[in-house]
């Protein structure tokens, strides 16, 4: 690399050599394309936004380990949109709802039932808002931040009263949006 590049633009020669070892088929796009098209219709204060959520879905990618975001921001702060915006990309998948029976079921002799069992490793779960989780009851919060814990390990056991214990293992990335009350959860920090 030159002494002259910029660091963008070492950056984006960087994301192109990525681009070249990702076997999925898609028009690429520069990030200045990107960011141009995201500017017409959103009003993204924080540039630097575009490439961190693009970041992480060229680094869950990647054979290493997941790489999860959330994006910290009042209502109205664009999250909804930007992870919206990441539907169209292969192995991304929009949770709606989060409760502990989401990632595993416990219908017998049915894996098909399990989200987890039904998408492949490497998929990246997108949710639009973490804050419903952190309103929910303690129990059913406690849950489901211990679910995704374990999730992010790469390992997920959950035995059942049927007799039947489910197990996945894998990689799952996980990007999410969620309001600054994020900031009174200081277990959740710990947890996660």
């Amino acid at each position: 690399m030159s002494m002259n590049q910029t660091k963008e633009q070492k950056l984006e020669q960087r994301f192109q050599e990525i681009e070249k070892t990702i076997p999925e088929k898609r028009t690429p796009i520069s990030f200045q394309d990107l960011e141009q098209k995201l500017s017409k219709w959103l009003l993204i204060k924080d540039r630097g936004l575009v490439k961190v959520v693009a970041g992480t879905v060229i680094a869950n990618k990647l054979p290493t380990d997941p790489v999860w975001l959330f994006i910290v921001t009042g209502s109205g702060g664009t999250k909804t949109e930007i992870i919206r915006g990441l539907s169209g990309i292969p192995s991304i998948y929009a949770l709606s709802d989060l409760t502990p029976q989401t990632f595993i079921s416990g219908f017998k002799g049915d894996d098909h039932a399990s989200l987890l069992l039904r998408v492949p490793s490497g998929t990246i779960f997108t949710y639009k808002d973490f804050t419903t989780v952190l309103t929910m009851h303690r129990d059913k919060q406690q849950a489901i931040i211990s679910q995704l814990r374990e999730i992010y390990d790469g390992s997920y056991q959950k035995p059942f009263g049927t007799g039947e214990t489910k197990n996945w293992e894998g990689k799952i990335g996980f990007i999410a949006g969620v309001t600054s009350v994020i900031d009174r959860h200081h277990e959740i920090y710990a947890v996660l």
